[in-house]
């Protein structure tokens, strides 16, 4: 399974890790610049909305990091057995035992699946969490944004314009919120397999 699987976890880390790190740190300074240029106040507002999400990625990468190695464990423990299985399935049928490994088969399934599904539901509740922090931070803006187009300071052809660059100014954000669920997946799969390549080597025997 490491040989098969976690190997592809070293992609993830450099093209999506890496990479889109510094596209969308670029893109988020650009855009930041754009919107102080319009508004400064409201780009303050606007900017509030990261401490926030940078806690919320903080909470959830251990949680990500645990439960994606827990899967990663039970599938590798499914796909060995698998293995197994069939290397030994002459043997097996010749002790009649197919009911006895079809329900342990079963079993270590469940198990995998229900380690999946963990996995899954604490991802979902992650981006749930990161969609609060941008739906509250657009909210704000749109709040002081009225205040100040009440009060004359602003004027509403600016205001639109600054909610369309705030969608720019969320988007790379949103590609660092999903940086930190890839980053949680792809580095367990890649420890996984430096274990393996840092294990000892079984001893040669006397000459």
């Amino acid at each position: 399974y490491r040989a098969t699987w976690d190997t592809y976890a070293f992609q993830p880390l450099i093209h999506q890790g890496a990479f889109t790190l510094l596209t969308a740190s670029a893109s988020l300074l650009a855009m930041t610049v754009v919107l102080w240029r319009l508004h400064p106040r409201l780009a303050c507002v606007a900017l509030a909305s990261v401490p926030p999400l940078l806690v919320v990625m903080r909470l959830f990468a251990r949680g990500i990091g645990a439960r994606t190695q827990t899967a990663q464990k039970a599938d590798s423990h499914l796909a060995s057995r698998f293995e197994q299985v069939l290397s030994l399935l002459p043997l097996i049928q010749v002790f009649t035992a197919e009911s006895r490994e079809a329900r342990q088969f079963d079993g270590e399934a469940t198990s995998a699946y229900e380690s999946r599904r963990s996995q899954h539901r604490f991802e979902v509740g992650y981006l749930a969490a990161v969609g609060i922090v941008f739906s509250a931070g657009t909210a704000a803006v749109v709040v002081y944004g009225g205040r100040e187009i009440a009060a004359g300071r602003l004027t509403l052809g600016t205001f639109l314009v600054f909610l369309a660059y705030l969608a720019q100014f969320y988007e790379p954000l949103q590609q660092l919120s999903n940086v930190g669920t890839t980053l949680g997946n792809a580095s367990t799969g890649a420890r996984r397999v430096l274990e393996l390549l840092d294990s000892a080597a079984p001893p040669q025997p006397a000459n």
